[in-house]
């Protein structure tokens, strides 16, 4: 057998490792036993050769072939190649429904179940690649394996929608969304294999960070509306980002060997060094955005096609759409305890305090706020209500680890959640942090 096939077999499973462990670490309400991923995957895996059945007894003696016209090659590559490959990529999780019903109690489970089964699917065609070129490893690590995680979510989603939001039987839904789920395939096929298009590769990574921006609104969607919805759990972004960075790090590594054994050393230096530089600002913009989801109760965002950052002027600083680190931090004292210290000398809360949050709310453009008391005595008899305000633009970090918040006045609690208003609807009192509460152990305090 051939060691370079089993080398890369590896490093295929790798990457979709990648993406499976992604999901067990968003899926923050019913995590996923592996066996049942493991056999979804394989499953996937497997599906790779339905397309080549389809292909071999179905579609050969079709006229239908790429022949460089525009519009043909486009049609080709949505139905021919796109359609089929969804629609492949689809049985899996129709196998897992009907082996494994119970399994399926919330809207990310079939999400999720059916983007392992196209990281199988990639796993397999990238095995392929891999043995043409070990140049192609890092590129589709990022590009190929998240993109067919991306469109085969398009059909997941479909199924949540008629199950979860309309709640009625209604196939023409799902059809309509494998269809746009092969439109999403064939047009990034397309814009991969024409040449003719003038930057056809820049064109190609904004089309990606479209797809990821939807992508990032079906994961949303699908946690928002999970019968075991709780804001006291939250998607800790800095362990995905982390986790994942350290993942493709890993992959830019092997490719960097792979290639400098099968060329030279130099070839393969420079080759991870274009690596870094595209396939780094790729990968990281993806990951920030797949990992700072805001998470809102019952919410169902509609699917937009918008790139996952906005450049700030007058700086251009790039700023990743979704939940912002100080927002994500903050949630994990959401009904907790904590003590939240003044950053300078004031007269308002004077020293450290005691604090409590007690609500989450999002006022106009989904602005991120919480109701908090802030305790003046020990015995928590004596407190002010006050809205706490992560920041999040320049320092958000106290000592490089707290979140920095504004503390606002509340003259109404009743009137907090009207989502007319904004943070400036409040009277700002001055900037603070929030620290984790030290707790004396049993023994200590006896």
């Amino acid at each position: 057998m051939n060691y370079m096939i089993v080398l890369y077999s590896i490093v295929a499973a790798f990457i979709a490792w990648i993406w499976v462990d992604y999901y067990r670490l968003v899926d923050i309400y019913n995590k996923k036993e592996l066996k049942y991923v493991i056999l979804t995957f394989l499953l996937g895996c497997g599906s790779v050769y339905l397309v080549i059945a389809i292909d071999k007894y179905l579609l050969s003696d079709l006229s239908f072939k790429l022949n460089g016209n525009g519009l043909n090659d486009l049609l080709y590559c949505v139905f021919h190649v796109g359609l089929v490959e969804e629609l492949a990529k689809t049985v899996p999780l129709i196998i897992m429904l009907l082996l494994f019903r119970k399994h399926f109690n919330n809207p990310i489970d079939y999400v999720a179940f059916i983007s392992i089964s196209a990281l199988g699917f990639s796993a397999v065609e990238n095995v392929g690649y891999f043995n043409d070129s070990p140049a192609a490893i890092n590129m589709r690590a990022i590009l190929c394996s998240l993109g067919h995680m991306c469109y085969s979510a398009l059909i997941g989603y479909g199924i949540v929608l008629m199950k979860f939001k309309n709640k009625k039987f209604q196939p023409f839904l799902v059809i309509g969304f494998v269809l746009l789920a092969a439109l999403a395939h064939g047009i990034y096929d397309f814009l991969i294999i024409n040449n003719s298009i003038p930057f056809a590769w820049l064109f190609t990574v904004l089309y990606f960070f479209l797809l990821i921006s939807v992508f990032a609104t079906i994961l949303s969607n699908s946690l928002n509306n999970s019968s075991n919805f709780s804001y006291k759990k939250v998607v800790n972004s800095d362990k995905i980002a982390t986790r994942i960075m350290i993942y493709y790090a890993i992959v830019f590594i092997l490719q960097f060997f792979v290639m400098g054994y099968q060329t030279d050393f130099n070839k393969a230096l420079l080759h991870f060094q274009a690596s870094v530089y595209v396939g780094g600002f790729i990968i990281i913009i993806s990951v920030l955005r797949l990992s700072q989801l805001k998470l809102i109760q019952n919410r169902w965002q509609p699917l937009k096609l918008e790139l996952p950052f906005v450049l700030n002027a007058p700086g251009q600083k790039i700023k990743i759409k979704g939940e912002s680190y100080t927002e994500n931090r903050m949630g994990t004292y959401y009904e907790e305890y904590f003590t939240l210290c003044p950053l300078s000398k004031t007269l308002h809360i004077e020293k450290p305090r005691l604090a409590y949050i007690e609500k989450k709310i999002f006022l106009k453009y989904d602005e991120t706020l919480f109701l908090a008391k802030v305790f003046y005595d020990d015995v928590k008899e004596k407190f002010e209500y006050m809205i706490l305000k992560p920041k999040i633009k320049d320092k958000t970090l106290a000592f490089d680890k707290y979140p920095i918040i504004g503390l606002l006045k509340v003259s109404d609690t009743a009137a907090i959640e009207d989502t007319t208003k904004s943070s400036t609807s409040f009277k700002f009192l001055e900037w603070a942090y929030a620290k984790p509460l030290k707790i004396v152990e049993e023994s200590q305090a006896k």
